[in-house]
């Protein structure tokens, strides 16, 4: 019957527990959560200090608050979760604030909150820890003399050490290996050739090259596709490396396998999408159709994972940052060039198996209504004389789109789905490919917000698109910009459903660019003043969301 302590087991802490008993003490609540506004991703909104909401549509901006993982908790916590269920605690939270219960917020100015849940949380912990490594905050913080008498063994044996590492002394290495911002755990074996940079290297991992994030020998994964994909390759698992990717925004997951210098990517996927499940096909349909996509090495649709080449992990979207005017023209026209020949591709090839549905009106609308709803309501607060506008507008180019001839698109085909490796380029994520107005293609390419060209260029890469594909249609710009238009309607839409989650909460960064985009396109159309007319209102509650949390009405 007495309220008891919960504390997450992925975080470093240093906090007092008077705070947590003296507001237990004011009033009847069903849980004192500690909160902080300095770091997180930052989903909690408050009303007073009661927890209003976990789930903020406004993540990271002033007022949202991250739940730090110390909790003073009521026994009547088990009354909101069913007999033999496992539900998130937030789940049970949530039902408790639907029957009236408080939950309230904990937030001392002076606690100490490091989250090491994820690989780069434990990485930026052990560097803030060798920051303090003369001075600590708490005794328990304290670097131990043992990890900086390892230090200087490893730098005695040739070991190359920039910055902070944090190495078990069980580990073996021959000189010149590199390691860099890093964490080493025992058994651990790196040859000459390995660089550590920025990585957590699990027991018993023998590193030879690049090893980043987190790595682990792959007979000791948790999931069993990795070890399936590895004896499907004929790879030796306690000598193969895995390393997953951080999420991304799909129902699917992306693991490096490396041995020695052999590289490969695994993907696992589910089927909630059903065009999950078509990525193998589509990749070996259009490798016989001599288009730049990685092969397919390994294809187990049964368990749900399929292993791919590895192109490397440089996109257009991070290349373009460090390009000239005219390196950006030239890498542009290259691929404009392979978009045409992907678009021709259906018409002289057979159609590729388990392809989507092709747009139609019903799909145009789809992507309007989430636009609409993820955007504009959910994130924004839009009212219903904007909601109408916004309608009104995007209704209008729907029967554009429809009149164009249908090609086989890419679907998502923006720079950051675009892949440079020893100069030759690569497209990737193509599973959701379907037929299609061409204009869709090229308006996802050149009003990409992850790169936001200039208008000249854009103009100009489309007068070498006009030439390529022989389109000598009149209207070509004027289509250009209307499919543009459509395109960025479905960003947003995505941008505001991912921001919202804190796994993907970092798109939110792409909504301001992506509405600059869209009202240059909606200045390009004369028929479309309410279009520019939302994207101004939604431009500036975005920016103000940023500013103070808080959408202007």
């Amino acid at each position: 019957h007495d309220p008891f302590w919960l504390v997450n087991g992925d975080i470093i802490a240093n906090v007092s527990p008077k705070p947590f008993l003296q507001m237990w003490q004011r009033s009847k609540l069903l849980s004192a959560v500690w909160l902080t506004d300095r770091s997180g991703p930052r989903t909690v909104e408050l009303e007073g200090n009661i927890i209003k909401t976990f789930r903020s549509n406004r993540p990271g901006t002033k007022g949202t608050f991250t739940m730090c993982g110390v909790h003073l908790l009521s026994c009547r916590i088990v009354d909101y979760i069913d007999e033999g269920e496992t539900c998130s605690l937030v789940t049970a939270y949530e039902r408790g604030i639907s029957a009236g219960e408080r939950i309230a917020a904990v937030n001392p100015p002076n606690a100490l909150w490091l989250d090491v849940g994820t690989p780069e949380g434990y990485l930026d912990a052990h560097e803030q820890l060798w920051q303090w490594r003369r001075n600590p905050p708490a005794p328990h913080l304290e670097v131990p003399a043992s990890a900086l008498r390892a230090r200087r063994k490893f730098t005695r044996a040739g070991l190359k050490i920039r910055g902070f590492l944090c190495a078990e002394q069980s580990i073996r290495t021959d000189g010149g290996a590199v390691a860099e911002n890093s964490v080493i755990l025992g058994g651990v074996t790196l040859a000459s050739s390995a660089k550590i940079i920025k990585a957590v290297v699990a027991p018993g991992a023998v590193v030879k090259g690049l090893a980043t994030r987190l790595v682990f020998s792959a007979n000791a994964a948790p999931d069993h596709r990795i070890r399936a994909a590895v004896s499907a390759l004929g790879w030796p698992a306690k000598h193969t490396l895995a390393t997953p990717l951080p999420p991304r925004g799909s129902a699917r997951t992306f693991v490096r396998l490396s041995y020695g210098y052999k590289k490969a990517m695994l993907i696992c996927y589910s089927i909630e999408r059903p065009e999950n499940a078509f990525y193998a096909t589509h990749a070996q349909w259009l490798n016989a159709a001599r288009l730049p996509v990685p092969r397919v090495l390994v294809d187990r649709p049964r368990e749900q994972f399929c292993v791919m080449e590895d192109v490397g992990d440089r996109s257009l979207q991070d290349a373009a940052r460090e390009m000239t005017a005219d390196q950006i023209n030239a890498i542009y026209k290259e691929v404009l060039r392979i978009t045409v020949q992907w678009h021709n591709s259906i018409f002289e090839c057979q159609p590729p198996p388990g392809i989507c549905e092709p747009f139609s009106q019903a799909l145009f609308k789809w992507e309007h209504d989430l636009f609409i709803e993820k955007l504009l309501v959910q994130r924004l607060g839009a009212p219903s004389l904007i909601v109408r506008k916004a309608r009104r507008a995007l209704q209008k180019i729907i029967s554009t789109l429809m009149t164009q001839p249908q090609v086989l698109l890419h679907r998502d085909l923006q720079s950051s789905n675009i892949h440079i490796q020893n100069g030759k380029i690569c497209f990737i994520d193509f599973q959701g490919m379907r037929m299609g107005p061409s204009l869709y293609d090229v308006a996802s390419l050149l009003a990409d917000p992850y790169v936001s060209l200039p208008p000249d260029t854009q103009d100009s890469l489309l007068e070498t698109y006009a030439r390529v594909s022989g389109n000598t249609d009149q209207n070509l710009q004027r289509l250009f910009w209307t499919a543009a238009v459509q395109r960025l309607a479905q960003a947003l839409g995505a941008y505001g459903r991912l921001a919202a989650r804190p796994e993907t909460a970092r798109f939110q960064f792409h909504i301001v660019p992506a509405l600059i985009m869209l009202d240059r396109a909606a200045r390009q159309l004369d028929d479309l003043d309410n279009l520019r007319e939302v994207a101004t209102w939604a431009l500036e509650r975005e920016k103000r969301l940023h500013q103070t949390g808080v959408p202007l009405r």
